[in-house]
């Protein structure tokens, strides 16, 4: 049997987050990244505080032409990364199709934009 995580490190929150982002379910991710799923949904529960340390590109060099980059702690519940993972997710299909409306006819593209929602968030945008 596997070593399995019991205890919830920025590594594994991370790997969390970029899965709740491409749509996976909480029993696949907990395969995923090597926990049980009564040890994630625990967390979730329990909305267990994570560190998050991510890194951005600023476009900026220093004095030696390295390129700067930018990084930035965060404190918080893995239940609310993942909220705001699937947050971010909507977030950039709502601004990808924005184009179309402006491009195109718009009709057309708000059944684009629906029948795109509908698949990739059901729960929120899909028929009853």
């Amino acid at each position: 049997m596997p070593n399995l995580q019991k205890q919830l490190t920025s590594d594994i929150a991370i790997r969390l987050a970029a899965g709740w982002r491409e749509l996976l379910t909480d029993e696949v991710l907990a395969t995923v990244v090597g926990v049980e799923l009564d040890v994630l949904r625990g967390w979730l529960e329990k909305n267990e505080d994570v560190v998050i340390v991510r890194s951005f590109k600023t476009g900026k060099q220093d004095t030696n032409g390295n390129e700067v980059i930018d990084r930035r702690t965060e404190t918080i519940g893995l239940n609310d990364l993942r909220t705001k993972e699937q947050q971010r997710l909507e977030y950039e299909y709502l601004a990808k199709h924005a184009k179309l409306i402006e491009e195109s006819d718009a009709k057309t593209a708000i059944k684009a934009i629906q029948w795109r929602l509908e698949r990739a968030i059901p729960e929120r945008y899909g028929k009853d």
